[in-house]
């Protein structure tokens, strides 16, 4: 479940950075959007992509790690069973 919450607050800020004009959308009214890490959170994912011709396009790895890394590991999983 934490690395769902993970997602979602990745997901939430990359929104956010790709379409401010979507920050009034009442899922920001959330507690975890009020906390003092999300400022921070918006910057390195602003960061992140930054260097992208489309952010659509950005590493997988570096906009969402965690996800990343689950889909590594099933990959890695399956391949033990092939």
């Amino acid at each position: 479940m934490c690395e769902l919450n993970k997602m979602f607050l990745q997901d939430a800020a990359a929104m956010s950075v790709l379409y401010p004009d979507r920050a009034t959308h009442p899922i920001y009214q959330l507690p975890p959007f009020h906390r003092d890490e999300w400022p921070t959170h918006l910057e390195e994912m602003r960061a992140a992509l930054s260097g992208e011709d489309n952010p659509l396009d950005a590493s997988l790895e570096k906009v969402t790690p965690a996800l990343h890394a689950s889909m590594a590991h099933s990959q890695q999983c399956i391949s033990c069973i092939c």
